[in-house]
């Protein structure tokens, strides 16, 4: 009976996802304003690219690749039931579609030079920096 109850009880929590963002996060069709740290996100993600790449695609639509600081701000702690699903450490409604893979930041300014990027992984919401930049990883573009 005890296993039913939790069978049931993981059901349900699985049904429950968000239908209004943050109310931190202020929407428009393309953009997502935050409040708590005046920046505004693009809403959709760009597909893979090198770190060189997508500097240059976050600079053609009016925007910036974030700083690793900045982008971290974005990370939502997830549950556990989340994570085993494959739910993207984020606010889901503000940033539909985001994948649980791993995306571009910038180091710090003042940041040692050797680190020429880093990456935030949106499965978990953890960040590592990176001494080489070749290899392709996804872009959120802020202003």
């Amino acid at each position: 009976m005890p296993l039913r109850l939790l069978a049931l009880c993981l059901l349900l929590l699985a049904a429950c996802e968000p239908t209004k963002p943050d109310p931190r996060y202020e929407l428009t069709d393309d953009t997502v304003r935050d409040s708590a740290t005046n920046l505004t996100w693009l809403r959709q993600a760009g597909e893979n690219m090198s770190l060189e790449r997508a500097e240059a695609y976050c600079t053609e639509r009016g925007f910036r690749l974030p700083t690793v600081g900045e982008l971290r701000t974005l990370v939502k702690k997830v549950r556990v039931w989340e994570a085993l699903k494959g739910k993207p450490a984020i606010d889901r409604v503000a940033f539909p579609s985001t994948p649980t893979v791993n995306f571009w930041a910038l180091p710090e300014p003042g940041a040692d030079p050797k680190i020429k990027g880093w990456i935030v992984d949106f499965s978990d919401g953890t960040s590592h920096n990176l001494i080489q930049k070749f290899e392709t990883y996804r872009v959120r573009c802020v202003r």
